[in-house]
């Protein structure tokens, strides 16, 4: 185990990759949710959360449909964009 600041990288070259089922206790205080967010001001970050969906609920990871895409321009930074539930 590496302490969390020692996997933050400030020069923003490195992605960190989170495989969890989002349902301990540092999810559930929130105390996760901050930490990536710290990580996520320096560098990418993604969660893979490999529950069934079925299985959502349980977690204390929010799961929202939509569509991530890169800005225009070199580094342009991600766009999330909700769903609007309408299938389309």
């Amino acid at each position: 185990p590496r302490a969390p600041e020692l996997l933050r990288d400030p020069t923003g070259r490195q992605l960190t990759l989170v495989l969890s089922d989002c349902a301990g206790p540092l999810w559930r205080t929130g105390r996760m949710q901050r930490l990536l967010h710290r990580w996520s001001r320096t560098s990418p970050v993604a969660v893979v959360q490999p529950l069934p969906q079925r299985m959502w609920g349980r977690t204390h990871l929010p799961a929202s449909a939509g569509l991530l895409r890169r800005r225009e321009g070199l580094g342009g930074r991600l766009e999330f964009r909700q769903s609007d539930g309408g299938g389309g």
